[in-house]
């Protein structure tokens, strides 16, 4: 991501701050009475008009205290707002319904629902959340707000002076698909102190980083100029890149310290030229960091020439990309991986028209009862190596029915993952001599190959339940194939641990249910190797049901 880009992180999770509250379905309390069920008891207003009450408190989570000036919502038959007293408390009178939902909202507060749905992104899951209960509820009503969370801190350069108008960004490590990604979660500036604020933070861990800044000339004593130098990325406390990072934890209602010493570094510039386009089409490029966040922006190129010079940039790895823009028949693009320590001049870049593969479905079908239009399968490629590391994954998929294509392929290699529905399973996948079901998939320059794929009716089934001390308990169960580990699944159960798989290979495979795999990178296979030692194995053979009991692992929060 550009740090020069504003990343409002509540932007990415819908309304999620201030403008959803806690959902509370509830049963009211009749006027005047002891808090008991509305179906035993109903008082009447002077109009012979049935009416209710609804009284409660808004308090802090971690406190306890009351949080004044709180807005509480009442929707549902009955309709009305109010705003909390000095002690957290509300009360409605005069309701016409005796079933209601409540929320409660405040600026600097987030709600519960608001947390478990930034529990649920961070783990790159799309779970629907139970929707409220009506039950027989007594009064006062507690509703729990979490308190914002703020870090701040100063940047301090050269001498120890303050590095003013130098941008900080604080992000989160998250799971996609089993994938660990890099969500930028806010930014900052420092201001002429060297010092920066930011608010509005969920309560967790967070990786801070700071710059990088502008290039300055450096010279000689004599005047001339020696070369540039300014201050690079630098990940708290003070590592070059976010494999060395330390997270800063925050808690409700914190306030953390975080502050940066930074020494200036020599910075470098990299200039070349594009070719391969036509007339009337504009290349600019782009440079992105792969290990830290540093990033050059767009420049475009001489529209005669090619030619190209790019900003000052701080030393490390970097992506070139080179995009063309204006009329073409085919998009044309090309990349190419930096290492940046000197500058690098009369760089050549050939673009290339992007990609495109086609994909071929075979069908074997064995039984007559085969849902037509099932026999589909959706292919996803996952960038890996040194273009996957660009902040913004590229996920490239097409749905094929019989016959089908991807678009805009870059060459790379590339995680293939194939899904189809039930009972169908894909029994092959071959890129050329490539087998993509087990291997990654390599796309080379100048032209491809068509996908070749056949997919089966006779898919296994595998029912399970899961159990935690023995009582069956919700899990997320992790299932690998061991002929094609790449194309492993990760389900999650229902609330009584039950679930069911289909559309299976037959083989073996490797089954394991876990209590939180939220933050698991599932694929990765070092991360799940020891894991695997004990998981359940089972043979499943062509159209066969089978079950499998699972006692979870327990990874904690």
């Amino acid at each position: 991501m550009a740090l020069g880009t504003t990343a409002i992180y509540w932007r990415r999770i819908a309304v999620l701050v201030f403008f959803t509250g806690t959902l509370l379905q509830l049963r009211a309390e009749p006027v005047g009475g002891t808090p008991v069920d509305v179906k035993s008891q109903e008082q009447s207003d002077s109009s012979n008009r049935t009416t209710y009450v609804v009284t409660g408190t808004v308090v802090d989570s971690v406190q306890g205290e009351g949080i004044r000036g709180a807005l509480v919502q009442l929707s549902g038959d009955s309709q009305d707002v109010t705003l909390t007293d000095a002690g957290g408390q509300f009360r409605f009178e005069g309701l016409a319904s005796n079933v209601v939902i409540v929320t409660a909202k405040k600026p600097g507060f987030f709600t519960e629902q608001d947390m478990l749905r930034h529990v649920m992104l961070v783990a790159g899951q799309n779970r629907n959340q139970p929707a409220p209960v009506a039950k027989a509820v007594t009064s006062p009503v507690i509703i729990k707000l979490v308190a914002e969370a703020i870090i701040l801190g100063r940047v301090l350069g050269y001498r120890n002076e303050p590095i003013e108008s130098l941008p900080v960004v604080v992000s989160i490590f998250g799971m996609f698909d089993g994938r660990k990604t890099s969500v930028q979660i806010a930014n900052a500036v420092t201001d002429e102190n060297g010092r920066f604020r930011i608010s509005g933070l969920i309560p967790q861990n967070y990786y801070v980083a700071a710059g990088p800044g502008p290039a300055q000339v450096v010279r000689e004593s004599g005047g001339a100029a020696k070369g540039y130098e300014g201050y690079p990325v630098v990940f708290y406390p003070a590592a070059s890149d976010r494999d060395g990072a330390v997270p800063v934890s925050v808690g409700a209602g914190t306030r953390t310290e975080v502050d940066f010493s930074i020494a200036p570094q020599p910075f470098f510039r990299i200039s070349g030229s594009v070719h391969g386009y036509g007339a009337g089409q504009q290349a600019y490029i782009q440079f992105a960091g792969t290990t830290t966040l540093a990033f050059a922006g767009l420049a475009p190129c001489d529209p005669a020439t090619g030619a190209f010079t790019s900003n000052w940039i701080p030393g490390g790895s970097y992506i070139l990309r080179v995009g063309v823009s204006g009329p073409s028949e085919f998009p044309m693009s090309a990349s190419q991986y930096l290492t940046v320590d000197t500058n690098i001049s009369d760089l050549r870049i050939q673009v290339q028209p992007a990609i495109t593969i086609p994909i071929n479905v075979r069908v074997e079908t064995t039984r007559d009862s085969s849902s037509d239009g099932q026999d589909s399968v959706m292919v996803t490629l996952m960038p890996k190596g040194p273009q996957g590391g660009v902040e913004s994954d590229a996920l490239i998929g097409r749905l094929a029915a019989r016959t089908g294509a991807l678009w805009r392929v870059e060459a790379g290699a590339y995680l293939a993952k194939l899904a189809t529905a039930a009972p169908w399973y894909v029994q092959s996948a071959m890129y050329g001599t490539q087998d993509i079901l087990r291997d990654d998939l390599v796309i080379g320059l100048g032209g491809s190959r068509p996908v070749k794929i056949v997919v089966r009716d006779d898919g296994a089934v595998l029912n399970g339940t899961t159990t935690s001390d023995g009582h069956p308990s919700r899990s997320s169960v992790l299932i690998v194939p061991e002929q094609s580990p790449s194309q492993l699944r990760m389900i999650v159960t229902n609330q009584e641990g039950a679930f069911q798989v289909g559309g299976l290979a037959p083989g073996t495979y490797h089954v394991i249910a876990f209590d939180n795999a939220d933050d698991l990178e599932y694929r990765n296979p070092a991360a799940i190797t020891d894991y695997l030692m004990k998981a359940h194995t089972i043979l499943l053979n062509a159209s066969q049901t089978a079950r499998v009991s699972l006692e979870l692992v327990k990874r904690g929060n």
